[in-house]
């Protein structure tokens, strides 16, 4: 007989956890690299030019790192869900497997 689609599929919850894990600190470190920038002044980069091209940059930028922002915050979520849903799975087949059903 042929091979059915789940043949060889394996799913590593602890993998999709630190896939989660990952995308919440690279959300994070462009919402502070936002943050730097907008917060630049000549005072702090100390040049009115470097300035206006760090402002010009976050113009330019914001939109696009703000989808980009919701989208991975929308993918962690899906994982999340996901890793959950297979933990509770692989419980619930360890109990009943060892005849620990209730």
């Amino acid at each position: 007989m042929g091979e059915s689609m789940a043949d060889g599929f394996r799913v590593e919850a602890d993998e999709l956890a630190q896939v989660s894990k990952e995308l919440r600190e690279a959300t994070g470190s462009m919402g502070g690299a936002m943050h730097a920038l907008d917060s630049t002044s000549p005072q702090v980069t100390g040049h009115r030019m470097l300035d206006m091209a760090c402002a010009g940059f976050a113009d330019n930028w914001k939109y696009g790192l703000k989808q980009l922002n919701e989208t991975l915050h929308a993918i962690n979520e899906g994982l999340d869900v996901t890793v959950k849903a297979y933990r509770e799975s692989d419980e619930a087949i360890r109990r009943t497997m060892t005849g620990q059903v209730a």
